[in-house]
């Protein structure tokens, strides 16, 4: 196969899966003891913990509202987790960022969102799509 202009004198190579945002940097974060990179699609999804079972989807958009606008954001397991996915990834980058954040007068911990280290996520309680 041959690669061919796409104007602005990019080409494409067929053997590779390309990114357009590609040169978007990533951002390394430590997480349970692993290091993690994100691309910009998984800097906007943040996970939530150490939530009260009292904390409404409500209340927690309503604090993490400051950060940007909200596209949903879901409970988990009993209650005390909660996965947000914002609409642009420098809402998360700046949730995550956030030295302390207190709800209803309690600490809660922020971290972006690794599906693959959040098992425990099974048994989703309620959940509000902000679409």
């Amino acid at each position: 196969h041959v690669e061919r202009p796409r104007g602005f004198g990019q080409t494409r190579n067929p053997h590779t899966c390309t990114n357009a945002r590609a040169s978007e940097p990533d951002v390394t974060t430590k997480q349970n003891g692993a290091t993690v990179i994100l691309n910009e699609s998984r800097k906007k999804k943040i996970f939530v913990k150490s939530l009260r079972r009292s904390d409404s989807v409500k209340s927690i958009k309503e604090y993490f509202s400051k950060f940007g606008p909200i596209f949903r954001c879901t409970r988990f397991g009993k209650g005390n987790l909660a996965r947000i996915e914002f609409k642009s990834h420098k809402s998360g980058i700046a949730a995550v960022e956030e030295r302390e954040h207190i709800l209803n007068d309690h600490v809660i911990r922020v971290e972006y969102d690794n599906p693959t280290s959040n098992k425990s996520t099974e048994g989703k309680e309620a959940s509000d799509n902000g679409q």
